[in-house]
Parts: C-alpha cells; structure tokens; sequence
C-alpha cells in the first residue's frame, strides 16, 4: 500500500480534535488539575504494577527451572543410576570433586552456556543479601560447589554432601545428596535470596523445593520470612513459589500452608 502524507496528516488532525473534544467545557486549570490527578495516580499504581509483572516473571521462571532440574535427574538415574553410584573415591563429600560431578552429571541435558566449578564467573562478584535485609555470602567467591550459567540467563551452583539423612517429619528419614541453588536472573539485580535466589535439596526420591510441608530443614515461614529467618540463608521460599504462584511472604507475615496462601 502506497504512503500518502496527506492522509496521515488528515488523521493526526481529527485524532488531536478528538482528544481536545474531551476536555471542551472545562477550564485551563481544570484541565491542568485532571491530568495531574491522573499523573498522582500513575505515579502511584505503577511501581505495584511494576513489582507484581516481576514477582509473576520470578514465579514463571523458578517453575521452568524446577521442570528442567526434575527431569534432568531423571534422565541421569537412567544413565548413572542412583546418586549412591556416582562417585569416585576421591570425589569425598563436600569436596571440589564431588560438586563438580554432581553438576556435571544433572546438567548435561541443559544447555549451559559456561562452566566455573570453583572459579568465577558465574555469579555477580557481589555480596547477597536475604529478605530479611541480612547479609549472605558472594557465590562468585565460594569454593566446594560447582557453579554454571545457562543460555537463558540462570546462574545455578551443586554442592554434594554425600549420602545423608534427614529428618522429613513424623520419623520420615529421606536420603539426601546435597543442594542445589539458582539465582533466576543471573547478574541482573536484586540478588536477595527469596527474590530471585532459591533453593533445592537433592534427595533420593527427586529434588524437592526448600520450605516444602514434608521438610524439617528450612521450613515455611521461619526460613522465609522478611522479618527474621532462622537458617543462615533465608533457604525456605522456593517451595510456597512453585506451589502457590506467588510471593506474597514478601507483603504479609500471616501465611501458612493449610491457610491463609495469599496475602488478599
């Protein structure tokens, strides 16, 4: 279709007469008054727009994640069998060597864009901070565990710890190998664990979120609360992402699991 100039400019000039239409009746300083009430209400609702567009993005993104990491172990138990069989050893628990084979072995169906094991270069050279306004550590520096960034923007760490039990409740012991962390975002802020920081535990049955109902360890809400968390990361706010959507720990402090899962 041909360009006319002409035409464009006809319909510049109604869509203006339109818009002048709307305000005809009223004076300069009523019209001045509205829209600066319009402007006062914009400047109002859009950083809450703004932050819930973010935390729906968050929950989006740890979902994908879990969906990949669950898979991917499930393929590796295929091909290596349980974690019980997938050292060496010299690959000692809570070692360099342990890590990196962990990491190895469950990323090898993702698509990772670098490898850092105990380098840098995978994680902001930044120390993290937790929801409760604390201090964490700098990932970049961390030693033990085996880091990487994917071709989709996640920076993630392994740490083995062998072949441990841990109690899930009610005299539940489940065989645990280690951990599993991913900042969502990579090096784009905010960097606070429980914002765009999350944790998993590898067990024998799967990887299972932090903070679930079955886990003693970094339990919903005292190891994910924006007041005070009781472990030393604030660990415990992937499960309520993954399974309620939200992340609304972050606005109240009355949530619970078998209640109130929503802030509104």
């Amino acid at each position: 279709m041909k360009f006319d100039k002409h035409s464009c400019l006809i319909r510049q000039i109604r869509a203006f007469k339109d818009f002048k239409g709307l305000f005809q009746g009223f004076t300069l300083a009523e019209v001045l008054v509205t829209l600066g009430i319009i402007g006062v209400v914009a400047a109002m609702t859009m950083p809450s727009l703004i932050a819930n567009h973010k935390e729906k993005e968050t929950v989006a993104r740890l979902k994908k994640f879990y969906s990949s990491i669950s898979q991917s172990y499930l393929l590796a138990k295929e091909e290596y069998g349980t974690p019980d069989y997938w050292y060496t050893d010299e690959e000692v628990p809570y070692s360099q060597a342990a890590s990196n084979k962990m990491g190895d072995i469950l990323t090898k169906n993702m698509k990772i864009l670098k490898t850092c094991y105990g380098g840098k270069g995978c994680f902001p050279d930044i120390t993290y901070k937790k929801i409760d306004g604390e201090n964490a550590t700098n990932w970049d520096n961390y030693k033990n565990i085996a880091k990487y960034l994917t071709n989709d923007g996640y920076s993630l760490f392994f740490f083995s710890y062998g072949n441990q039990f841990q109690n899930y409740g009610n005299g539940v012991l489940v065989k645990t190998y280690g951990a599993i962390s991913i900042d969502i975002n990579g090096f784009k802020k905010p960097n606070i664990f429980g914002r765009d920081m999350f944790t998993f535990s590898f067990t024998e049955q799967g990887i299972v979120p932090n903070g679930a109902q079955i886990k003693i360890k970094n339990p919903f809400p005292y190891s994910c609360n924006r007041t005070k968390c009781t472990d030393a990361w604030c660990e415990g706010c992937a499960a309520w992402v993954i399974y309620n959507e939200n992340m609304d720990y972050l606005h109240c402090d009355d949530l619970d699991w078998n209640g109130k899962t929503k802030c509104k």
